[in-house]
C-alpha cells in the first residue's frame, strides 16, 4: 500500500486486495484526517472489513472517495445494505483522480 499525506487529506493506493490487513495499516495513518482517497484500481476483492472502515469512517464525517473499485465492492456494500445509506454516486469515481488537498 502506497500513501500520500497533506494537511487534511490522505490518498491510499491499494496495491491489493482491500481487507483487513489493508484496514489496520490506514487506520494507524488517518488520525484527524477530513478526506480520504482509496485507489483501487489494483484491487481484485473487497471485504466487509474493508467497507465497514469506510462506513465508520463516514460516520464520523469523513469524506471517502473511492476511484475503480471491483465489482465485489458494489456487492458487499449490498450485502451489508449500505446502498441507500451511501451516496455511491459521489463517492466512486471511475474516471480520473481527485484533486486533494
Amino acid at each position: 500500500m502506497k500513501f500520500e499525506k497533506s494537511k487534511h487529506s490522505i490518498r491510499f493506493t491499494i496495491e491489493r486486495d482491500f481487507n483487513l490487513l489493508a484496514v489496520r495499516n490506514m487506520k494507524s495513518l488517518i488520525n484527524d484526517t477530513k478526506n480520504v482517497f482509496i485507489d483501487l484500481t489494483a484491487s481484485k476483492l473487497v471485504d466487509s472489513e474493508a467497507i465497514i472502515f469506510i462506513h465508520r469512517l463516514l460516520k464520523k464525517g469523513v469524506s471517502v472517495h473511492v476511484k475503480n473499485p471491483p465489482k465485489i465492492f458494489y456487492e458487499v456494500v449490498q450485502i451489508l445494505g449500505l446502498e441507500n445509506e451511501w451516496n455511491l454516486s459521489e463517492m466512486v469515481d471511475r474516471e480520473s483522480d481527485r484533486i486533494y488537498d
